[in-house]
C-alpha cells in the first residue's frame, strides 16, 4: 500500500487517480480540496483523507463532511504504515 499526497501541481489528483491502485489511500491538501467539490465521484471508491488544518483554512468544513479528517499526527502515522509515500 502506497500513500499518495495531493499537494503540488494543478492536475495532481487526476494524474494520481490514473496511475495508482484503488486501495492506496489519498491525502488531499490545500487548494486541491476544491476539486472534491467539483468532482466528488472521481474519488468515490477511494480512501480519502483531509488534514484538519487544511479543512479549517479552506472554510469547507460543512461541504466536505463526508471525507475522513485527520490530524497531522495521524497523517504521520499513516505515512509510517505505508510502503511508500508519493507526493503529487
Amino acid at each position: 500500500m502506497n500513500l499518495h499526497i495531493i499537494q503540488k501541481q494543478t492536475d495532481a489528483l487526476s494524474l494520481c487517480l490514473s496511475y495508482t491502485n484503488q486501495g492506496d489511500p489519498l491525502v488531499i491538501t490545500s487548494n486541491h480540496l476544491y476539486h472534491l467539490l467539483r468532482d466528488p465521484l472521481s474519488v468515490s471508491e477511494r480512501q480519502v483523507f483531509i488534514l484538519d488544518s487544511d479543512l479549517e483554512a479552506s472554510g469547507l468544513k460543512t461541504q466536505l463532511k463526508n471525507y475522513e479528517v485527520i490530524s497531522y499526527k495521524q497523517f504521520i502515522e499513516l505515512s509510517l504504515i505505508c510502503n511508500k509515500v508519493v507526493t503529487w
